[in-house]
């Protein structure tokens, strides 16, 4: 059948290849990808290190925070590290069809097949009827209520102040924007926490790419019917009226990666439109993640090439993670060594363990504190997806001078956070810990959405490549909504038990938030 994207496996003898070692597995993969980092970044300690691990699964996080460390040294560290890290990905994994394989590249030129035919759905209604707000409680805000509720999760500490200065502004600007003459790729186009719901109320074009499955892209494209937007998006076969493009619509990413990209090429690198922005939003569980961050990468950097070709300003989105080891303003720092001065004596009994953040001194003089939100529970495949778009996205910032969008996504109650009753209880027993809070996905997504807009189309925004950074690690410490996770003084993890008890018995969420 199909496989697409999937593990290289080492020929030769011994325990590496053959029969006789099994296949190669996604832990070694990781371990290697890691390792080239490291090795880029000038440490050999660290690679051996990971490579002597026996304990991955349960030891990576030590090793993976290591390599951040040793990469927010200087501008060229970073680079250096997100360049071999992201060569080794792209070489960890070849293309399987049938009975050939290919690397990554050979197949994504070999197969760039037309074989979607394209469908369009609009919406019926008038552009800018809504106003530039978002749900809270799952009804719209008035603009100026909008405005109040983000102030007051920026003095809360779930949100960062220049998160909240942005988001007013968005509110203000959002309607003004002409989006006629631009184009929003959806990698991932049913995603919770995607802008799709934001851009249709304001008469935007997204390209969606999901996988094909009747009940997903009817509710998909009940959101497209209620807004004034249009989708555009791949089908398997024609289909005359809503219900058969409902069956033939959606791909997939990891299979059709090269008849994809041809597809967007043409699409969206066209007249139609004169800037594109290409959004990654698809997440998939365990090592199925990693590939998926692949792909993604192989459309992306496919797109932002056919862009230089054409002359068309291409922008890049991605939903960074408060769970992985970020740099963080050194204000978030210093409130959450107040925070664990001043937590109430019910906190300090608990024996939860301070929130771990690493300084780093780069060669400029300055210190970069790196915050290690990672849980171990989310699983290395988790923090090494995100890693390599977080790479990624300062590789386009910095060296193709794209606008990069990576705002800092928060927990939120999404369906597959409520499938989990235990991570679900811990969200509901958060509130208990401030300045932790838990968004509701609607508001989540639209308020992520209207700082993608902020990022994509206001010149003052810091995601402008003309604005310097002096670490490009520090693009995502700005405008982040992390849910409280970067002022709490807790690690994530070691509230957890404690989180999880208390939403049992009392759920809890704070007055006004």
């Amino acid at each position: 059948g199909m496989v697409g994207i999937t593990i290289k496996q080492l020929s030769g003898g011994g325990a590496a290849g053959g029969a006789a070692g099994g296949s190669r597995s996604s832990t070694a993969v990781a371990k290697c990808i890691w390792m080239e980092a490291a090795k880029a970044g000038g440490d050999p300690a660290v690679a051996e290190g990971i490579d002597k691990e026996k304990n991955w699964r349960q030891g990576y996080v030590d090793h993976v925070v290591r390599v951040m460390m040793l990469s927010a040294l200087s501008r060229s560290h970073v680079l250096k590290t997100a360049a071999a890290g992201l060569k080794a990905a792209h070489e960890s994994f070849t293309f399987v069809r049938g009975d050939q394989e290919l690397p990554l590249a050979a197949a994504m030129e070999l197969h760039a097949q037309h074989k979607f035919v394209t469908g369009v759905v609009k919406g019926g209604g008038a552009p800018h009827a809504q106003s530039g707000s978002f749900p809270l409680n799952g009804k719209m805000m008035p603009e100026d209520d909008a405005k109040s509720q983000v102030q007051r999760w920026a003095d809360y500490g779930c949100i960062e102040a220049d998160a909240a200065q942005a988001l007013k502004e968005s509110i203000d600007s959002v309607n003004k924007i002409d989006l006629s003459r631009h184009c929003f790729i959806l990698l991932g186009a049913t995603s919770e926490l995607g802008p799709l719901k934001t851009l249709m109320r304001h008469g935007g074009t997204a390209i969606g790419v999901s996988r094909n499955s009747p009940s997903r892209w009817r509710n998909l494209l009940d959101v497209v019917k209620q807004g004034s937007g249009q989708i555009i998006f791949p089908m398997n076969k024609e289909a005359r009226d809503e219900e058969q493009k409902c069956e033939a619509a959606g791909c997939d990413l990891l299979v059709e990666t090269p008849e994809i990209l041809q597809w967007l090429k043409e699409e969206a690198i066209c007249d139609k439109f004169d800037s594109v922005t290409v959004g990654c939003y698809l997440y998939l569980d365990g090592e199925a993640h990693v590939r998926a961050s692949v792909a993604m990468d192989l459309i992306v950097t496919g797109l932002v090439e056919e862009g230089k070709k054409k002359g068309k300003k291409i922008s890049v989105a991605y939903l960074g993670s408060p769970s992985t080891c970020v740099a963080i303003p050194q204000e978030c720092y210093d409130a959450s060594v107040k925070a664990q001065h001043d937590a109430p004596f019910w906190q300090k009994m608990l024996f939860l363990k301070p929130k771990v953040v690493e300084k780093v001194t780069t060669d400029t003089g300055e210190t970069i504190y790196l915050n290690n939100g990672f849980v171990v529970l989310q699983g290395p495949n988790y923090a090494l997806a995100k890693t390599l778009q977080m790479w990624r996205a300062m590789l386009l910032r910095e060296e193709e001078k794209l606008i990069v969008s990576t705002n800092i996504a928060p927990g939120s109650r999404t369906l597959s956070v409520t499938h989990n009753t235990v991570l679900s209880s811990c969200l509901d027993g958060q509130g208990h810990f401030k300045p932790l809070l838990t968004f509701e996905a609607p508001t989540a997504s639209e308020v992520l959405a209207l700082l993608l807009l902020h990022d994509v189309f206001s010149s003052s925004s810091i995601t402008h490549p003309s604005k310097a950074l002096t670490n490009p690690l520090l693009l995502f410490s700005k405008k982040a909504v992390h849910g409280g996770l970067w002022r709490s003084p807790w690690q994530p993890e070691s509230i957890g038990t404690a989180a999880f008890v208390l939403g049992k018995v009392w759920k809890y969420h704070p007055e006004g938030l």
